[in-house]
């Protein structure tokens, strides 16, 4: 027996349908880059000559989510919302512009065709195309989404026109889009949705990739709130102030700037010194107990074992 929950989201599902359908009809009309006055057709098409688009931005696909579309097209017998498509410039077949879920999910329970929606749209309007219905549908991740953002930039609009296309303001187009500035680990936490947004747009304020990724892996592991990695974010850069130990006369140049580097991946003033014998020494200047154990943490030393 369905639970009341399942029933709720059941009654639903037509109206989100229907929501999808009508924003997609919007986006086809679109007078932005001339969309509008690309003739278009609606055919069923073999599912067999539909490839991904190149412009697509969704990396997550979940299994379950699709398994569900997948029953939901095979009870309509077919999908309502079309797939946007156009041509193949050099092969037989379709290229994907939006509604590659839908495909997918065809593809599980083995449905011939798709209905879609075909036009011979340029390169610009395909990238403007995918890149608003991805931003238009339920569940897109902050990767996701910061890239299709980016996707718009890369068509020649600025941050602004960007922002009143989708409803949204200049400042989160342009939050969002630092997110791509962050190392690929940092990226993944936030493709795979370990790490929110709100998480991650603190560390876009650090200018070291490795302090970047250490206090994201930090935030993850030990389920920090936004607040506590604000406050992360904040000491380090506190700690970056902190005047550097002086070099020792005649310092080589080369090891100044390996010192640098490490303080700036670290974040901890540091002191490096060849030693009489020919060995080095490095050093990390922690200013206090908890800065020496988070020195600690990230080299992976366990002090609970002392």
């Amino acid at each position: 027996m369905a639970r009341p929950d399942q029933e709720h989201d059941k009654a639903k599902r037509p109206a989100r349908r229907m929501a999808v359908k009508a924003r997609q009809v919007q986006v086809l009309a679109a007078t932005r880059f001339d969309i509008r006055s690309v003739p278009q057709a609606f055919k069923h098409l073999p599912v067999e000559l539909l490839r991904p688009g190149m412009f697509q931005t969704r990396r997550n696909f979940k299994p379950r989510a699709l398994r569900e579309l997948a029953a939901s097209l095979e009870t309509a017998g077919s999908n309502i919302t079309p797939l946007i498509v156009r041509p193949l410039k050099h092969a037989e077949g379709y290229e994907i512009i939006g509604g590659e879920r839908r495909w997918r999910a065809a593809q599980l329970i083995g449905m011939p065709t798709l209905l879609c929606c075909i036009g011979s749209f340029s390169d610009e309007q395909a990238m403007y195309l995918s890149a608003v219905d991805n931003i238009q549908r339920e569940g897109i991740n902050p990767i996701e989404e910061a890239e299709s953002y980016n996707l718009l930039l890369l068509s020649g609009m600025s941050h602004k026109e960007v922002a009143d296309d989708i409803g949204k303001s200049r400042t989160h187009v342009t939050n969002y889009t630092r997110l791509l500035s962050l190392p690929l680990a940092v990226r993944d936490m936030l493709g795979d949705e370990r790490l929110s947004y709100a998480q991650a747009r603190p560390l876009c304020s650090l200018s070291s990739p490795g302090l970047q990724a250490n206090l994201a892996r930090e935030a993850v592991q030990k389920r920090w709130s936004s607040k506590r990695v604000e406050a992360e974010v904040s000491k380090l850069k506190a700690q970056r102030r902190v005047a550097v130990p002086k070099p020792i006369h005649g310092e080589d140049v080369d090891v100044k700037r390996l010192r640098d580097l490490v303080a700036e991946q670290t974040g901890y003033p540091c002191v490096i010194v060849k030693t009489e014998s020919g060995g080095w020494q490095l050093g990390l200047h922690a200013g206090s107990a908890d800065e020496f154990q988070g020195i600690l943490e990230r080299l992976g030393v366990n002090t609970d074992q002392l």
